[in-house]
């Protein structure tokens, strides 16, 4: 039986506050992805992960042209668009601006949140270097873990709590290849001996 989304996202927040030292080296960057409706909670959530990260209150948008929901039709527009908030730790400068908003369609069959290529390409540019090493704690089918890769990143590393997910993303990552040819990624299932 799937856990519940709310629950799932609590523990993944406290698992990152718990963990933050391990994961995340003194100076880093985190894109964090969220449901624009629970905005000040995850705000207040990533301020509260120390004086070392500042939360950029201006959140990268991904729209998403004629898609998305419409949680009450008779009262709402369509909501086609996701954010993020850019947060950095000890104020690590980015590698380029670029600007906040990308369009791009949804990625539809692999995943049912994933995020195109493009689209992540275009946020990743502003962090990533050959010196980048990225954790995607949600890799779902591996998107971002491939595009992180295609822009040179140093080291990839997903994790995922559904097993046919994890495997997807291995696979995938098994495929992609880097432009100087090494593979450097690795996808693993939350709980599976290294």
């Amino acid at each position: 039986m799937p856990i519940p989304l709310k629950r799932l996202v609590n523990r993944l927040c406290q698992t990152l506050r718990d963990n933050l030292d391990r994961l995340c080296e003194p100076s880093a960057h985190m894109i964090f992805w969220f449901p624009i409706k629970h905005y000040p909670k995850v705000h207040d959530f990533l301020e509260s992960l120390g004086a070392d990260w500042a939360v950029n209150p201006v959140p990268p948008i991904w729209a998403k042209p004629g898609e998305g929901i419409i949680p009450r039709p008779e009262h709402d527009p369509r909501q086609c668009y996701e954010a993020a908030f850019f947060c950095t730790r000890g104020g690590l400068p980015i590698v380029q601006s670029v600007d906040n908003v990308r369009s791009a369609p949804t990625v539809k069959g692999r995943h049912m949140s994933e995020k195109p290529a493009e689209m992540l390409r275009h946020f990743f540019r502003m962090i990533m270097s050959e010196h980048t090493m990225m954790l995607d704690p949600t890799c779902g089918s591996g998107s971002a873990l491939r595009a992180a890769q295609s822009l040179m990143a140093r080291r990839v590393l997903g994790l995922e709590v559904n097993p046919e997910f994890a495997a997807l993303a291995r696979l995938a990552l098994e495929g992609a290849e880097d432009l100087g040819g090494r593979r450097r990624g690795r996808a693993r299932q939350t709980g599976e001996k290294w």
